[in-house]
C-alpha cells in the first residue's frame, strides 16, 4: 500500500474506502435500485410517522439509507475494526463499544494511536476529518490514491 503507511494508516484508509465503495457499488445494481425505489415509493409516509411506528426497511436497503456518498467512517470503527474491540451496540451505522469493558490504559493508548495516524493522513492530505472529531473520509488525493492501490 502507499509509501510510509503504518498498518494503522492503512487500515484507517481502507475503512474509508469500503465505505465509500459499498455505496458506490449499491447503485450500480440496477435490480436493487429498482426494489429500493419500489419500497421507498410505498412507504413514503414513513417520514412522517414517530419512529415507533416507522416500517424497518429490509437490511438490502442500508447503503440507500445511509445515504454515504462520500465513504465517511467513523472513528470508533477504527477500535471495533482495527482493535477488535467487541460492539455493545449501533447508532445510526456507528460501532460502540465499552470503554470500562475495555479497561481505560488500553483505551487511552488506542485513542492516541488512532489520533495521531489521523492527524497525519490529514497533513499528507488523503483524508479530512469532520468538525466535531467524530468521522472522517478520503480527499480526492485520498480516492486516487486508494483506486491505485485497490485496483
Amino acid at each position: 500500500m502507499g509509501r510510509g503507511l503504518s498498518e494503522l494508516q492503512k487500515a484507517i484508509l481502507e475503512l474509508t474506502w469500503q465505505e465509500y465503495q459499498r455505496h458506490h457499488n449499491a447503485f450500480k445494481d440496477k435490480a436493487l435500485v429498482a426494489r429500493w425505489r419500489a419500497w421507498d415509493n410505498d412507504n413514503f409516509k414513513r417520514y412522517l410517522l414517530p419512529d415507533s411506528e416507522k416500517p424497518i426497511p429490509p437490511t438490502e436497503f442500508k447503503p440507500f439509507i445511509d445515504d454515504n456518498w462520500q465513504g465517511f467512517a467513523w472513528i470508533t470503527d477504527i477500535f471495533v475494526r482495527y482493535y477488535h474491540w467487541p460492539v455493545k451496540s449501533t447508532w445510526r451505522g456507528r460501532s460502540n463499544f465499552s470503554k470500562s469493558e475495555i479497561g481505560n490504559k488500553p483505551y487511552m493508548a488506542a485513542y492516541i494511536a488512532i489520533r495521531k495516524a489521523l492527524i497525519r493522513l490529514q497533513s499528507r492530505k488523503l483524508i479530512f476529518i469532520t468538525k466535531d472529531q467524530s468521522s472522517y473520509a478520503l480527499t480526492s488525493e485520498g480516492y486516487d490514491l486508494m483506486a491505485k492501490l485497490m485496483q
